[in-house]
C-alpha cells in the first residue's frame, strides 16, 4: 500500500513503528498531555455552560442581567451569544458523555473540541449525533467541516 492511500491512523502507526523506544516514550507522554489539555478545555466550556444555565434559571438570586455581566467580565470570545451557546451545549449533552467522547482521539490523533459539540447541538437525533461522531473521528473533521456537513445534510447549522 502506498503512503498516499494510508488512512491517518495508518500513517501515524507507520511513523510510530519507525521511532526509537525513547521517542515512543516521549510521544506517548506528550499525547497524554494533549488529551488532558483537550479534555480540560472542553470541560471548562461545558462547566461554564452549566453555570450559565443555572444563572438563567435563577435570576432572583443572580439578577436579571447576570449573564450579560458575565459576558462582559469573563474573557469569552463571542461574548453573550457564545455563553448562550455553551448553555445549550450543557443542556444537550451529559458531562460524562462529553468526557468519554473527548477522551477518544480522531484517527489523526486530534481530539474533539467544544466547537464540535456546539455544531452537534444542531442535530436533534441521538442516532445521527452518534453517526456524526464516528464520521468526525474517521474523517478527522474540524468543527468547520462538521458545520458544513450538517448544513449540507440537514439544511441547518450556525451561520
Amino acid at each position: 500500500m502506498s503512503a498516499t492511500t494510508l488512512s491517518p491512523q495508518e500513517r501515524r502507526q507507520s511513523v510510530y513503528e519507525q521511532m526509537t523506544p525513547g521517542t515512543k516514550r516521549l510521544v506517548q507522554q506528550m499525547d497524554k498531555k494533549e488529551q488532558a489539555a483537550a479534555l480540560r478545555m472542553v470541560l471548562l466550556s461545558y462547566d461554564l455552560g452549566v453555570v450559565v444555565a443555572m444563572v438563567f434559571e435563577d435570576a432572583a438570586t443572580y439578577g436579571p442581567s447576570a449573564i450579560e455581566q458575565m459576558a462582559k467580565f469573563l474573557p469569552i470570545s463571542g461574548g453573550l451569544s457564545h455563553l448562550y451557546l455553551l448553555r445549550r451545549f450543557a443542556l444537550e449533552f451529559d458531562r460524562e458523555f462529553v468526557k468519554e467522547e473527548v477522551s477518544t482521539p480522531m484517527d489523526d490523533g486530534c481530539y474533539l473540541s467544544s466547537d464540535h459539540f456546539l455544531e452537534l447541538c444542531n442535530v436533534s437525533s441521538q442516532t445521527e449525533r452518534r453517526r456524526l461522531l464516528t464520521r468526525i473521528r474517521s474523517g478527522c473533521l474540524s468543527a468547520l467541516q462538521l458545520r458544513r456537513e450538517i448544513r449540507d445534510c440537514y439544511g441547518r447549522g450556525r451561520r
